[in-house]
Parts: C-alpha cells; structure tokens; sequence
C-alpha cells in the first residue's frame, strides 16, 4: 500500500496549485469492484502514471497499476511454458488496478 500512497501522492502533487489545499482521504478501491457498481472508465491521457479513470455521474476515481514483482514473474512464467508447448495451463494472476477518489 506504500506504493500506492507514493503513486497517488505523485500524481496529486503535480496537479495541485501552488498554493495548499485541504486534501480529504478515503480508501482506494478496486477497479473491478468500480465496475461492478455501475462506474465506467474513461481515458485519461499520460498524466502521474494513472492508467484510467472511472466515472459515475460526478463521482470520479483515478486508477493506477499497483503490480508486484512476484506477480509479474509468475504471469510471465505461465506465458512462457505455454507459449513452448510445456505446459496447457492459462492461469495467471491479475493486474492490480487500484482506484482513488479525485476530489
């Protein structure tokens, strides 16, 4: 979660005034639970590593890759013995999105 505070801390900064805000805090919230309550991705451009946004009427969140190694290493392990012909599994982890609200 460390490394998502440092996303989100980034991105934020580069989008604040020079002058300090109050900034209020929530929870980070799982792209596909978004997407289950009705939310829609929208294109964000390439803007603090953000990968997309989603959106609900005014409600707004930004959406960042939040991947480890370990789960890059094993997709890339199943891909690779598929690809060769060792092995008919297809099961890999998914790609963490994690999503913040904009304020």
């Amino acid at each position: 979660m460390t490394r998502l505070a440092a996303i989100a801390g980034l991105a934020l900064a580069g989008a604040l005034p020079a002058q300090a805000q109050n900034v209020g805090k929530a929870e980070f919230v799982m792209s596909s639970d978004l997407s289950d309550r009705g939310f829609k991705p929208f294109e964000t451009g390439d803007v603090g590593q953000v990968v997309y946004g989603m959106r609900k009427e005014r409600t707004i969140y930004l959406c960042f890759i939040v991947d480890t190694p370990q789960l890059q290493k094993r997709r890339e392990q199943v891909l690779l013995s598929f690809v060769h012909g060792k092995s008919k599994d297809r099961t890999v982890p998914n790609i963490p999105v994690a999503c913040i609200p904009t304020e």
